[in-house]
């Protein structure tokens, strides 16, 4: 995962220094070859420079403190209705769901984001959140669990769909969890989908 990401991220830095160097106005270049370019576009930017993404789960009133990795850091959370954070990082889980907690440094430009799943009462996780998996839109991937399992459910299927066979498909751009039931124990499982446009 974490070579896939770094992959991922050099990717976005290569594609962003050839943007800069040619425009559409420089006068040295030929008409089309700005269309020409390749252009690689992520539609969130968390997802492009995030630098360490990791899955987490909590009981509701239970408390995360965020690692502070840069002075000037600035925390937010996706669905504070879920898991809140305040300005020290420290998560606070409120209401069964899933957010995305995310740290930014202006200085550093750089963000840190961690996918938080705030548990029913009485649930019973044989996983940690584990994962999760960074997948390209319009791809599938067959789910592995470690049980076996009777039911797989998506926490978002506009990001990722689900089917009763466990296989995954990654619609659009953004995050969710999967959660497989078996034998009355659970396991979650985070996933981060990005969307890659290319275009010439």
């Amino acid at each position: 995962m974490k070579k896939l990401l770094a992959l991922l991220l050099v990717t976005v830095t290569l594609f962003s220094v050839v943007g800069c160097r040619k425009t559409k106005s420089d006068p040295d270049d030929a008409p089309d070859a700005y269309e020409e370019q390749v252009k690689l576009h992520i539609t969130d930017e968390d997802y492009k420079i995030a630098t360490v993404i990791s899955g987490k789960t909590l009981n509701i009133d239970e408390s995360y403190s965020f690692k502070r990795l840069w002075s000037d850091a600035e925390y937010r959370s996706a669905n504070p209705e879920a898991a809140s954070v305040d300005k020290n990082g420290n998560i606070t889980a409120k209401n069964p769901g899933t957010a995305m907690v995310v740290a930014k440094s202006a200085a550093e430009e750089r963000t840190s984001a961690i996918i938080i799943v705030v548990l029913p009462e009485g649930s019973n996780v044989n996983a940690n959140a584990a994962g999760p998996q960074i997948h390209e839109v319009n791809t599938a991937y067959m789910i592995q669990p470690t049980i076996q399992a009777e039911s797989f459910q998506s926490s978002d299927e506009k990001v990722v769909q689900a089917d009763h066979n466990g296989l995954l498909k990654f619609l659009s751009a953004g995050y969710a969890t999967v959660t497989v039931t078996g034998n009355g124990v659970t396991e979650i499982y985070s996933y981060i989908v990005y969307d890659r446009t290319v275009t010439k």
